[in-house]
């Protein structure tokens, strides 16, 4: 807004301030348009934040849907091999192993990351200050769960090299089916291998299914840590009857 001069001289005091409370008026009324756009326009940052938010939170629980639909027969199949290779005898030195089926299809389905972008770019921007302080350190408790189940992909890739060393060295992969012709030590080097393939994956998948039931708080419009707390402990997690 610009102030301009009278159009005339001032004649006298009261059009002095008659003029000088047309200018503050008018700075008022203007400053106050501007708050009010501006807090239409954070408004609508702040309700664009919180529908990203859904959104991602609900793609994520496809993904990690399937991650325990497609991982848990798995563990069950990699705890099978692990009894064969525990029980079968050895004759001289040497034993025979014939590593079962999976008890589903399970190794040919394809899989994806879960999704990690939205409040780490809202940090970054500062957008994440549009929101409630309950909210904001609820979305926080969430991506906490997303960082931490990358940490646990990382050592899930960590075992999984562990079996690929032992494949290389061998010529055995460990899949269905796969008869093996193994020395004794060859057995032990199999076992530990993958017994931390299996307590790994055992791990990633409880937080899968922690991170999981965080996002379904998400979608059902959760507002606060408490709120998101007592959510997650209603609900069952799924690996849990796979815990030995």
């Amino acid at each position: 807004m610009e102030v301009h001069p009278p159009h005339h001289a001032i004649g006298s005091w009261r059009e002095f301030f008659v003029h000088m409370a047309t200018i503050v008026l008018g700075l008022l009324i203007a400053l106050g348009l501007e708050q009010v756009a501006e807090g239409l326009h954070n408004r609508h940052l702040r309700h664009e934040l919180q529908e990203n938010m859904r959104a991602e939170a609900e793609r994520n629980v496809r993904i990690l849907t399937t991650h325990l639909d497609v991982n848990l027969p798995q563990l069950v199949w990699y705890r099978s091999v692990l009894k064969v290779a525990r029980t079968t005898p050895a004759k001289a030195g040497l034993l025979d192993i014939v590593l079962p089926p999976p008890p589903e299809d399970a190794f040919n389905a394809g899989m994806v990351a879960p999704e990690r972008n939205v409040w780490p770019v809202a940090l970054t921007s500062g957008a994440m200050a549009l929101l409630p302080e309950s909210t904001a350190q609820m979305y926080s408790r969430v991506d906490f769960q997303a960082a931490e189940d990358e940490k646990e992909v990382d050592r899930m890739r960590a075992a999984s090299a562990l079996l690929e060393r032992f494949s290389l060295a061998t010529g055995y992969k460990v899949r269905p089916g796969t008869v093996m012709h193994l020395t004794v030590a060859q057995r032990d080097e199999l076992v530990t291998d993958l017994s931390a393939e299996a307590q790994q994956l055992f791990a990633l998948l409880r937080r899968d299914n922690i991170y999981l039931i965080q996002c379904q708080g998400v979608l059902a419009g959760l507002n606060t840590v408490e709120e998101l707390m007592d959510w997650g402990a209603k609900q069952p997690l799924r690996v849990a009857e796979f815990r030995e």
